[in-house]
């Protein structure tokens, strides 16, 4: 009886525990989806120390180790302007080394998306190393398409690699239009979970509005851009940048005519 009353404990202290934990998580997947529209450094900041609360006392949680090396990533966006680049490899690192310790069956799709996103963080950090990185970047997407040929994330990823990517050297805008498209497609049909990454629908849409910007279809652009404003309107990186400064090439060009 004294055994069975032991072990009843241990169960609900065990359950109690992991549900704690998920809900940290869930917390964390808020923060961090916010935080990857404001970039604000303080969120992502918050999100990661919770990350690194879970992970000292659950070295091996799957979850964590994809948000804390998402943080990560996110951290190298906003560090890429000051242009230091001890930090840049610091947070690369270690994003890179969270990554190689998942092996959770549902998250390698993810874990690989990140990854080729890593990657070609990196080849924006060092372009002189661009024949390298880049094959990293396409290898990371292949596998996560290969694990899961519905994951928006990795659609992504390629469509900015064509975009960014020189015509001569394999780049292609309406390939990248077409591939963007797909994943806002996907985005728009993927299942919903508590704990899963759903990050990068409105950074699509402002891909996007960028892409028909660069064929010079300014009237779609800013179609796009004001369809990511009607979803978010404080996202800033539309409302404070890629806008007006479509706005102003738009007013420059009928002044000029």
């Amino acid at each position: 009886m004294k055994k069975a009353l032991i072990f009843s404990i241990m169960f609900i202290t065990i359950i109690c525990a992991q549900n704690t934990t998920k809900k940290y998580l869930s917390d964390v997947k808020q923060i961090v989806n916010k935080a990857s529209i404001t970039m604000q450094e303080k969120d992502i900041l918050k999100a990661k120390n919770i990350c690194q609360r879970i992970l000292s006392k659950e070295p091996n949680n799957q979850y964590s180790l994809y948000y804390s090396a998402y943080t990560d990533y996110l951290l190298m966006m906003i560090k890429l302007k000051e242009s230091d680049a001890n930090l840049e490899n610091t947070l690369f690192n270690s994003a890179i080394d969270k990554c190689k310790k998942i092996n959770q069956s549902n998250l390698l799709s993810e874990v690989n998306a990140l990854l080729a996103n890593l990657y070609m963080m990196k080849l924006a950090i060092t372009p002189q190393q661009a024949p390298m990185l880049s094959m990293k970047v396409h290898e990371y997407a292949n596998k996560s398409i290969a694990m899961d040929k519905n994951n928006p994330r990795v659609y992504l990823v390629k469509a900015i690699m064509l975009f960014k990517t020189p015509r001569q050297f394999g780049g292609n805008l309406d390939a990248a239009i077409d591939q963007l498209s797909d994943a806002i497609s996907l985005f728009s049909i993927a299942k919903k979970d508590s704990l899963l990454p759903d990050w990068g629908f409105l950074q699509s849409i402002a891909w996007l509005g960028q892409m028909y910007e660069a064929k010079g279809n300014y009237k779609s652009a800013k179609a796009t851009y004001e369809k990511a404003l009607k979803i978010e309107p404080n996202y800033g990186w539309v409302k404070y940048v890629l806008l007006p400064a479509l706005n102003n090439k738009t007013n420059k060009s009928r002044t000029n005519k």
